[in-house]
């Protein structure tokens, strides 16, 4: 339940109204991307030094997701996966923890360059 949560709420407040009010203020894609990772890096702390990183690479993906679509819904389940891969892995044979997210990660990036090419 925690992660259905999570992945509502965080997507809701830390995506969606951000980028609604530094659209409508102007602000250009790497500000939009900068003000969306300073918002959410307080929340991932307990990864360590490596929150920066994650909320980085999601945050592009994210955003760049948010603004082809202009919808949440797509974000709200992968969110949500994410954080149930992180939960579940622990309780996985070793080595399936970064496979699964290799998996996940080539699948994301499939999906950007296709939208990429796409478009708008």
């Amino acid at each position: 339940m925690w992660n259905l949560n999570a992945a509502l709420v965080e997507e809701t407040m830390l995506l969606a109204l951000p980028v609604a009010v530094v659209t409508r203020r102007g602000l250009t894609w790497p500000a939009q991307l900068t003000v969306l990772i300073l918002l959410r890096v307080p929340f991932h702390l307990y990864y360590g030094l490596g929150a920066t990183v994650m909320v980085s690479v999601r945050m592009t993906g994210w955003l760049f997701v948010y603004q082809r679509t202009g919808s949440l819904w797509p974000l709200m389940p992968a969110h949500f996966t994410l954080n149930s891969l992180q939960t579940t892995c622990a309780f996985l044979p070793p080595g399936t923890g970064p496979l699964l997210g290799a998996t996940a990660l080539m699948l994301a990036a499939v999906t950007a360059f296709r939208w990429a090419r796409q478009k708008p």
